[in-house]
């Protein structure tokens, strides 16, 4: 039972960092093409 817990918790961690990572990109992502929008 709490090796189970302790795998879900650490599941959920490595989630949300992958998902905050995704995220973080994806908002770099845009600005970059708004300035290379801006550029052109």
């Amino acid at each position: 039972m709490l090796k189970t817990n302790a795998l879900k918790i650490r599941c959920k961690k490595y989630h949300r960092i992958a998902f905050e990572s995704v995220y973080w990109q994806q908002e770099n992502f845009q600005k970059e093409g708004n300035v290379s929008g801006r550029i052109k």
